[in-house]
């Protein structure tokens, strides 16, 4: 309840203390983004290092399957430990990754569905900030 009748002892508002969330943030050059953009970031990288270890299995869909990653439900979950990112398509990360995955994920999104030409120029590649705003 407030304290309307000043029965309460006065608030310490401690204004000689740093706030709390100000200190750097890990991955270089990123010290003055938003909150969320901040958060994301901390899904993908490692707060010791500032490394991260990125997984790219999204090849398929334009190249064919990848010699030793046909079988990805059988590859990619022994993999998971050692990676900190997944990155792949919709259809790959349903059939091969559990929901329950820890890991972050990078998500392909890409204006093509397939590829009948050999030539990629034509491709729009959508950033995952393009998507999420749109």
């Amino acid at each position: 309840m407030a304290d309307k009748d000043g029965l309460k002892v006065a608030k310490d508002y401690q204004i000689d203390t740093a706030f709390g969330n100000q200190k750097a943030f890990y991955v270089k050059g990123c010290n003055n983004l938003d909150w969320g953009v901040k958060k994301h970031l901390s899904n993908i990288f490692d707060p010791k290092s500032g490394n991260t270890v990125m997984f790219a299995f999204n090849h398929g869909y334009f190249m064919g399957s990848t010699a030793g990653l046909e079988r990805l439900d059988l590859v990619i979950p022994k993999l998971l430990p050692a990676v900190d990112v997944l990155m792949g398509t919709r259809g790959a990360l349903r059939t091969c990754i559990s929901p329950d995955c820890k890991n972050a994920i990078a998500l392909r999104v890409s204006s093509c569905s397939s590829i009948i030409n050999e030539d990629l120029s034509p491709e729009v590649m959508l950033s995952i900030w393009e998507t999420l705003s749109a």
